[in-house]
């Protein structure tokens, strides 16, 4: 996730505001390692003067660690893609039953574009 700095005023004409935010855009991810390496700053300060205390209690960086993230991520991605696949099964199946169907009527046009075959055809219809 990137932090996004914000303007100072948005009553800008809209060319010029859209041209601010692109600006601001290109400077987050800059802005966000400055604000992280800030906090890297701060929070060894807070080590080095208190150095008994641990960075976070064992229950609370299991829940919040980035490997915790990674599970949930995951896992909601896999009960999404599961409750997606019927649908996406069904679509499958009528986009290949239109094409089966389109590929039924191109050959059947192509009967009549064969001399032999059409000339056989009329043949039986005007007997």
């Amino acid at each position: 996730m990137v932090i996004t700095p914000t303007l100072a005023s948005e009553k800008l004409k809209p060319d010029e505001l859209f041209a601010e935010r692109q600006k601001v855009l290109e400077s987050a991810d800059t802005e966000e390692k400055r604000r992280f390496g800030d906090w890297l700053d701060t929070h060894q300060s807070f080590l080095a003067t208190h150095p008994s205390d641990e960075l976070l209690e064992k229950d609370y960086r299991d829940k919040i660690s980035f490997k915790a993230g990674v599970h949930e991520l995951r896992k909601q991605m896999l009960e999404d893609t599961a409750r997606r696949l019927p649908h996406v099964f069904e679509e499958i199946r009528k986009q290949l039953k239109e094409c089966e169907n389109e590929d039924k009527k191109l050959r059947e046009r192509q009967k009549y574009n064969d001399p032999g075959e059409l000339k056989l055809i009329v043949s039986q219809v005007t007997r």
